[in-house]
């Protein structure tokens, strides 16, 4: 559904219907949307092989991709209605998910057997820790009232600490 919103939002912005788009709606309708929900879900999934583990509950699975979709999606109705209450509203949601989806694998890593790609779920831990500094940082710029040079390096923090861990 992400990808069908990028779509349909860059047609409609293209064709002059919606008058004109910011980049950041894009690169997000496509990053926290689109391409975080396929970590989220891909990240639960291959910590189960390496860790020779049972997979994780369902159940549990879809309610953090609730958690973390409404979130994103109130991220973005947020800063498209200039509404700072409403974008951290969201960000709170979508770091809770990410924190969550770290809780969650963490005890898996302490209760596995040893597995030669074992660590790599430690990564999956440790990005989830970046795309909440990545949050945090959004937060931070979205009422666009910082100073211009400080601005500059806040939004670099913020792709760097979402995109660093293979999150964006």
């Amino acid at each position: 559904m992400w990808l069908v919103a990028l779509v349909v939002v860059s047609v409609l912005g293209i064709r002059g219907l919606i008058g004109e788009i910011a980049p950041w709606l894009l690169v997000h309708l496509l990053l926290l949307g689109a391409v975080s929900n396929a970590i989220l879900v891909w990240s639960t999934y291959f910590s189960a092989g390496p860790l020779r583990l049972p997979p994780t509950s369902r159940r549990d699975e879809a309610r953090r991709l609730g958690v973390f979709n409404s979130g994103a999606l109130t991220v973005m109705v947020g800063m498209t209605t200039d509404s700072w209450i409403v974008a951290l509203t969201g960000a709170v949601l979508a770091a809770t998910a990410a924190g969550w989806h770290a809780v969650v694998l963490m005890p898996r890593i302490r209760g596995s057997l040893p597995s030669r790609f074992g660590a790599t779920v430690r990564y999956y831990v440790a990005t989830a820790g970046l795309l909440r500094v990545g949050i945090t940082l959004g937060v931070i710029l979205a009422p666009n009232d910082v100073d211009e040079s400080l601005h500059a390096r806040l939004v670099l923090a913020h792709v760097g600490s979402t995109c660093s861990g293979g999150w964006a």
